[in-house]
């Protein structure tokens, strides 16, 4: 039985693996219609003290595989990907892939998940680094993520 739930969760990231790579090819045009106004390549700007600020360069949180490294409320280890069209993909592997979806307008971020849209501020932004914090009406979920190793998106 372990050995079939390997293979299921090794499929079922190669799956989200594979749908990354098909949506990150994809225009910016494809994202307007989700009211996704940033481009993948676009700088995302912070909104809190200067000492936060992102890198001046060209980073974005757009079609990454990101991985939780700490959280006050997710595992670590789950992976997240915000795929350009609007689609927010999620796994880990302990679960089953799950999908939602965000929008980047005006200079606000939303994820929905499960049907529930919660506004997102951008802490900090990298091309190491993406932290957030989504306001659910508890506590807050802040979480960091980096990059994800190749190993750790296709396993």
């Amino acid at each position: 039985m372990k050995k079939k739930y390997h293979k299921t969760m090794s499929a079922s990231l190669l799956l989200l693996v594979l749908i990354v790579s098909a949506f990150a090819g994809c225009s910016a045009n494809s994202s307007q219609a989700n009211n996704t106004t940033i481009k993948a390549n676009q700088p995302v700007s912070n909104t809190n003290n200067q000492a936060n600020q992102p890198e001046k360069t060209a980073a974005t949180f757009i079609n990454k595989v990101w991985k939780v490294n700490k959280s006050n409320s997710v595992a670590a280890g789950q992976i997240y990907v915000f795929i350009s069209d609007g689609t927010l993909a999620m796994t880990s592997p302990n679960g089953k892939p799950a999908f939602g979806s965000w929008t980047y307008k005006d200079g606000n971020l939303t994820m929905v998940e499960e049907s529930i849209p919660y506004k997102v501020d951008i802490l900090k932004l990298s091309k190491d680094e993406f932290n957030i914090k989504i306001n659910d009406p508890g506590k807050g979920v802040e979480i960091e993520f980096v990059p994800a190793t190749e190993s750790e998106a296709t396993r």
